[in-house]
């Protein structure tokens, strides 16, 4: 299937095999190798700003994402998990810049990663209440994971393709 990693190249990953947010990330850059390149992790202070630029309240579990892997970038699947400072509001991102997505249904809608140069988004809710961080494909605005590590488990077990509804 076209997306899949060889099987002799297969590191598949379980939030549930580390018992901190911290490890399970590390353990995601290791296995996308984000340490061969040069991943700008955040500093505290990166995330308060864009917190309070877009009103927001990452959770517990993202901030540590933010911190440690900040952004991924798979040539292999042409998909990208944006770094904090390229993630923007629904209504500012090209593909959706229209007044359909300024209405209060869209108020808490981020565009987080594509897949195949932008022919598909993904997004996350965000709100002030610091639990909220649903993760939705934007072709048919179906929720794909609860959480960043939830996401991030079938980004690297199944392949961003089945990200994509």
């Amino acid at each position: 299937m076209q997306g899949e990693i060889p099987k002799n190249r297969r590191v598949l990953i379980s939030k549930s095999n580390y018992d901190t947010n911290s490890d399970f990330f590390f353990a995601v850059r290791e296995i996308l190798g984000l340490e061969a390149i040069n991943n700008n992790q955040l500093s505290e202070q990166e995330i308060i700003s864009f917190e309070r630029t877009h009103n927001v309240k990452l959770p517990n579990e993202l901030r540590e994402y933010f911190k440690i892997v900040n952004g991924i970038f798979n040539g292999e699947w042409i998909s990208s998990l944006y770094p904090l400072n390229e993630i923007t509001h629904i209504s500012k991102h090209s593909s959706f810049d229209n007044d359909d997505y300024k209405t209060e249904e869209y108020k808490n809608i981020f565009i987080i990663g594509d897949i195949m140069v932008n022919s598909h988004q993904w997004a996350i809710t965000l709100n002030n209440d610091q639990l909220n961080e649903t993760i939705i494909e934007m072709d048919t605005e179906t929720k794909i994971a609860d959480s960043i590590s939830d996401f991030l488990e079938k980004f690297i077990n199944e392949s961003p393709y089945s990200l994509v509804k």
